[in-house]
């Protein structure tokens, strides 16, 4: 099962002797640099994972990127809680005003994972969401951006606490409490993700801004408990 934080996922070598960059000298550059330091590339995830030869010693396919459920279905055989949520959301089933519908790949790099950066993943947003959105109360570009944003905020800060109760059982402290409390805000992690997933921002917000309190309260437990 893959979660919010870990892929797995068995490496996939290419053939003796073929090289990607052989066919894709130039335009794969940038594309590598995504995944170089992502987490598909220190779990294992090749070019061709999501590129599969359609036969021994024939080059890697093209994987069809803009064919909704092809992607879909390719990131689904790791992010299969993600990608179930994913293609019951409005953005698959519903009526897009454009006739488009987005992929995974129009919030996250293809290569990477990464979400994208905040102009891009803004830009992204508004191509559907401009016109439609003025009666509410703020744009959907701008609350999905706003939810981004503690959504960063909130690895930031588990990070924190991480890094601050490692230092604390390093000097002789008792961790065993700020663990169970860090396993308590973790466990709503998942849900958060899912409700990302299924583009209901207020519900991912709601959670996520409680889990960051809880965590920013225990970050500032643990330092005035250092030994």
């Amino acid at each position: 099962m893959i979660t919010w934080w870990a892929i797995t996922l068995a490496t996939a070598q290419p053939a003796p002797g073929f090289r990607c960059t052989d066919c894709h000298p130039a335009g794969v550059a940038e594309h590598l640099r995504d995944w170089d330091h992502s987490l598909h590339a220190t779990a294992g995830v090749t070019c061709e994972s999501c590129h599969p030869r359609p036969s021994a010693g024939a080059p890697a396919s093209h994987v069809l990127w803009s064919d909704q459920l092809a992607v879909s279905a390719m990131c689904g055989r790791c992010h299969d809680e993600v990608a179930e949520v994913f293609r019951h959301s409005a953005h698959v089933r519903g009526a897009m005003p454009s006739g488009r519908r987005p992929t995974c790949v129009d919030c996250h790099d293809a290569a990477g994972g990464r979400v994208l950066a905040e102009e891009a993943f803004a830009e992204r947003c508004g191509a559907c969401h401009a016109a439609g959105d003025s009666q509410r109360a703020g744009s959907t570009a701008a609350r999905g951006l706003a939810v981004l944003h503690d959504l960063r905020r909130l690895s930031l800060a588990r990070a924190l606490v991480e890094d601050a109760l490692l230092r604390h059982q390093r000097q002789g402290g008792d961790a065993s409490a700020g663990l169970a409390r860090l396993h308590e805000v973790t466990a709503d992690l998942r849900d958060i993700a899912q409700e990302w997933h299924r583009f209901d921002l207020d519900a991912a917000q709601r959670r996520s801004r409680r889990a960051l309190a809880a965590l920013t309260a225990l970050h500032r437990r643990l330092e005035e408990e250092q030994p």
